[in-house]
């Protein structure tokens, strides 16, 4: 459903089997395989979930090829109904598509600038048209095209201006009214919703059981499906009754999604709203199951495509009987078939990592599976989960304490093993220390190695390697989640699920203890995992290009370094984009001994970051601007940037808490005030020793060697300069290693 408009645009262009008109258009993209891949998974024609950002990316890739054709037009109606994922997709084509001529035209009511505020103030590129009522003459130039060769007295005319206000689908069912055989001159309707209705009732029988049937499916139905409503005796002429609504101007011929069948559109949703408020409820939910039942056949091998409609059905099937009475045996039943379909459905959503739709669909079956279900328990898991990104903190702690606690009384050992990880994964338990949860942890692992639930492995040495890398152990962190790895890829998790831990992983690679050569080779093990997951791509390759840096071998650097980070902004991730260029880019560009552009890479970064409005990434690059600073002897922007990062920084964000520590030093120590310098210096050193980052204790111990050299004590400055020395070589890392043993020169010749 999230993607439901454009998938009709796929299929618009490829039929039912869109993959191969896919290829053609995209022949010159180097990426053809993974966009493909991409935009049928978000056609619900593949299973290879990928991320909302990876889905946008391939469709503005997939929109440019064919605007490169010839200039596109992208239409989207009732655009205020679409789900968050969708609307976020349309504001990454305008914020990122660029050199072709693309128009993407959203119809919408007012009521979507209150979920994008945004959308409704002037920008580059896009613009806000209002509809305002038609003015008189508009509305009299419509009236004489709808009538042309009826004859419609000026009084007549008159009335239906004045009844219609300018609201053109008024003055069209006015007309529609009035030339109808129901019309009575006195009892013209006055409100829209009375004029549907009242032109709904007017039909004959058979013709207002279509047109009920109709809005069963919706908006857009199909011929078989309103055959399959009727009951068998008026079935024959369900075709010839299609064709008079159609000339009565309730519906008109519309594209059918299922082969062989007919399609057809009300002429406004209003008017199926109309349609369908005319039956009884009773009637809706029956014919909202056998609706479900049509739709399962139709669908065949499609069904997961559809099985979140089918789950609507279902479960508007089983609500409606409720509003009736209490739930029988079949009531019952309906709202665990309409449970299983919405959790299947959002359970794909969350492999897809779009949260929203996840936490939408994954709450529905919860309410309506019964609670002690194993099923829905296992859902609730996900749905937690699925809360707690979404920022939902309270709920998402109800769902996971209720599932402990219905696991742990039914006896559901490994679910409720599985919840309490969750839960350490959602820090939902502050009061537990670090080794209070590794504790659980290790029984957690000894209980799914036991029982062979390698799911359950996985996420175990996940959140292990999490709290190791929270007590910055990176070594101990790698191990960790190499092993959760390894799981993940034994049970086939998708790539949305395997990004995190490689990310992570590459991260560690680069600040941990592992030397430089050998964390190259891993990266490049890491890299081929997944070969068609551009968020993994990216990761391992920033990554790749700090470690080049470390060798010296800048070009190459630079080249991974921009290519990661040109894929987070591709991806729309610009505040991640921002905080690499002003940490990574930046770490190249001041190895290789460029400081003016490392410069201008930091300020570029810390400008859209603070556009932004982020705090964390934000912290570490003033810091790092503010050590530029410093080395150009700008020592008042560096103490200002020092201090920004001091406010900003989180107290276990080691690496900005040492950064601005060690460029206030220096900046004391170049002012003469020697003693708050070394104080300050050696509380830098303390700090990151108990890390074991090379790179980040190296800097610390170097820094403190220039204080304490600054402050005449050139002994206790060769021994800080020593140790930083054997910190960069155990890292691996060249360039530090010639600065320091040219700094150590520099002492032994003065």
């Amino acid at each position: 459903i999230t993607y439901w408009p454009l998938a009709e645009v796929v299929k618009q262009l490829g039929g039912e089997t869109p993959a191969a008109r896919l290829r053609e258009i995209l022949a010159a993209d180097e990426q053809v395989d993974l966009v493909v891949d991409r935009v049928l998974s978000a056609a619900g024609l593949s299973h290879n979930a990928g991320g909302p950002e990876e889905t946008a990316w391939a469709f503005r890739r997939l929109f440019e090829a064919l605007a490169r054709e010839r200039p596109l037009l992208l239409v989207l109606d009732d655009v205020h109904w679409a789900e968050p994922a969708l609307l976020d997709l349309l504001e990454y084509l305008l914020s990122f598509s660029s050199g072709a001529p693309l128009l993407v035209l959203c119809l919408a009511r007012a009521d979507l600038f209150e979920t994008r505020p945004s959308w409704s103030a002037p920008r580059r590129g896009a613009h806000v048209v209002v509809l305002d009522p038609l003015a008189g003459d508009e509305a009299r130039a419509l009236v004489e095209r709808l009538v042309q060769e009826r004859e419609l007295p000026d009084s007549e005319r008159e009335r239906i201006l004045a009844a219609a206000e300018g609201n053109p689908l008024f003055v069209e069912q006015l007309l529609a009214f009035y030339g109808s055989e129901s019309h009575v001159e006195s009892a013209l309707p006055q409100n829209l919703q009375a004029l549907l209705a009242a032109r709904i009732d007017a039909l004959e029988a058979e013709e207002r059981s279509v047109a009920e049937r109709a809005s069963v499916e919706g908006r857009t139905f199909h011929r078989t499906a309103v055959a399959e409503l009727l009951p068998e005796a008026t079935r024959s002429g369900v075709g010839s009754h299609l064709m008079t609504l159609v000339r009565k101007e309730l519906i008109r011929p519309d594209r059918a999604e299922f082969p062989g069948d007919d399609g057809f559109r009300f002429g406004h949703i209003l008017i199926r709203d109309a349609a369908y408020e005319a039956m009884p409820k009773l009637l809706r939910a029956e014919l909202h199951e056998r609706y479900a039942a049509w739709l399962e056949r139709a669908a065949g091998p499609r069904m997961l495509e559809y099985e979140e409609i089918l789950g609507y059905h279902v479960e508007q099937a089983y609500r409606l009987r409720c509003e009736i009475g209490p739930p029988d045996e079949h009531t019952r039943a309906l709202g665990v078939h309409a449970g299983e379909r919405l959790g299947a459905a959002g359970q794909r959503a969350f492999e897809r990592l779009d949260t929203p739709a996840a936490a939408h669909l994954l709450g529905r079956a919860w309410e309506l599976l019964p609670p002690d279900e194993l099923r829905r328990l296992e859902l609730g898991l996900t749905l937690g989960t699925a809360l707690w990104l979404k920022g939902a903190l309270a709920q998402a702690d109800e769902v996971t304490a209720e599932v402990y606690e219905r696991s742990a009384r039914l006896g559901h050992e490994r679910l409720r093993m599985r919840t309490r990880i969750e839960r350490f994964d959602a820090q939902f338990h502050p009061e537990l220390s670090m080794t209070d949860m590794r504790v659980e942890l290790e029984h957690a692992i000894e209980f799914f190695g036991a029982a062979g639930d390698d799911v359950g492995l996985a996420d175990a040495w996940r959140v292990v390697g999490m709290t190791h890398w929270m007590e910055n152990h990176a070594a101990e962190a790698a191990s960790a989640l190499t092993r959760a790895l390894d799981y993940a890829r034994r049970v086939g998790a998708g790539s949305a699920a395997l990004t995190p831990i490689v990310a992570q992983l590459a991260s560690g690679l680069v600040h941990g203890p592992t030397p430089v050569d050998e964390a190259v080779a891993k990266c490049e093990e890491l890299l081929a995992l997944a070969p068609a997951n551009l968020a993994v791509e990216g990761a391992v390759k920033r990554a790749l290009g700090w470690l080049r840096a470390m060798q010296g071998r800048f070009d190459e650097a630079r080249a991974l370094m921009a290519r990661g980070i040109s894929i987070l902004e591709e991806l729309g991730m610009t505040v991640q984009a921002a905080a690499s260029r002003g940490q990574g880019a930046v770490f190249v560009e001041l190895l290789a001994g460029d400081l003016s552009e490392a410069e201008r890479l930091a300020r570029e970064s810390i400008e859209t970051l603070r556009a932004a409005g982020e705090r964390s990434y934000l912290s570490t690059s003033a810091a790092v601007l503010g050590d530029l600073a410093y080395r150009l002897g700008d020592d008042e922007e560096a103490e200002r940037m020092a201090q920004l990062s001091q406010e900003l920084s989180v107290e276990d964000d080691s690496s900005s808490q040492s950064q601005w520590r060690l460029v206030r030093a220096q900046v004391l120590a170049r002012r003469g005030l020697h003693e708050e310098a070394e104080a300050l210096a050696r509380e830098t050193v303390a700090l990151t020793e108990s890390t074991d980052f090379p790179h980040l204790r190296g800097l610390s111990w170097r820094a403190l060697a220039d204080v304490l050299l600054a402050g005449g004590k050139r002994p206790e400055a060769v021994e800080a300069a020593e140790t930083a020395l054997g910190l960069f070589e155990q890292k691996g890392i060249t360039v530090e290693v010639e600065n320091v043993r040219r700094l150590l020169a520099e002492i032994g010749a003065a």
